[in-house]
């Protein structure tokens, strides 16, 4: 798939600005095609609702997928949840925690 960075970055910004949300642990994936991909973990259902709104917010997103876990306050974090994301094109997707 073909990534856009910028709209990966623009995505993660967004994210990183709302109070509401900590989006220390979601990995923004976007194509050129406006096809974003949300991952990670957050600790309270609200946080994911919220983080998937703000995506569909930004200019060019055409459809987010939601791939978030909510993990609460207190329960391990499985160790594959600090992995990349993947599009499926063999590489990365540009895609990077927030906050990096």
């Amino acid at each position: 798939m073909n990534t856009d960075p910028q709209l990966q970055q623009e995505v993660t910004k967004k994210l990183q600005g709302y109070p509401k949300i900590d989006a220390t642990h979601i990995r923004v994936a976007a194509t050129k095609a406006g096809y974003v991909i949300l991952g990670g973990y957050v600790r309270h259902f609200t946080e994911k609702v919220d983080a998937v709104q703000i995506a569909k917010s930004v200019k060019g997103v055409n459809s987010v997928t939601d791939d978030i876990d909510v993990i609460p306050p207190g329960q391990e974090v499985p160790k594959w949840h600090e992995s990349t994301y993947d599009l499926g094109d063999g590489s990365d997707g540009g895609a990077s925690e927030a906050g990096d």
